[in-house]
């Protein structure tokens, strides 16, 4: 079977599954620091227990795509605005392995995210934000109808460079 071909679900995880998140999540901060707030260093600190309280939250998601029972790609969602716009959902954490980007992995992560988010009657708005240097994401978006709405007043640091962050939305009513 060519990687092109390989099997790839999508399941949603639970706080049993605290391990196949820290890996692909540690994956994520090395391979793409300016795609995330926090470093690689940071989040290595955190406890086992930190990690089970992260997925045993109940406004917040985390959907894997896996391979070969391989953890490949990642997403994750929250219900509600750091407002505290409670129509709004959030998408963060979006990450796809380098050697399976360019096969749709994106794409169903997100579909399958928001296929979720808009099921909550009260969401009327998915938002994500995209660092400027994340050209893939940013057409990946745009080809599912997010548009941008501006800037975050703070971007990401990484090596003391700051990174601009597109603030970019879907409405789903």
């Amino acid at each position: 079977m060519s990687d092109n071909e390989l099997e790839v679900s999508v399941v949603a995880l639970g706080p049993q599954d605290w391990r196949d998140l820290q890996a692909i999540r540690l994956e994520a901060l090395r391979s793409e620091p300016a795609a995330y707030y926090s470093t690689y260093e940071e989040t290595l600190a955190w406890s086992d227990e930190d990690w089970r309280r992260r997925l045993a939250n109940d406004r917040r998601m985390h959907l894997l795509a896996r391979a070969r029972s391989r953890p490949i790609g990642i997403i994750g969602g929250y219900l509600g605005s750091d407002e505290g716009d409670d129509s709004v959902a959030v998408v963060f954490g979006m990450y796809v392995m380098r050697e399976h980007r360019g096969r749709g992995i994106g794409r169903l992560l997100l579909t399958s995210l928001i296929d979720r988010l808009s099921a909550f009657p009260q969401i009327t708005t998915i938002r994500l934000g995209v660092t400027e240097t994340q050209e893939p994401a940013r057409r990946l978006y745009e080809s599912m109808d997010f548009r941008i709405v501006g800037k975050a007043e703070e971007g990401i640091a990484v090596d003391d460079r700051q990174y601009d962050e597109l603030i970019m939305e879907l409405r789903v009513c």
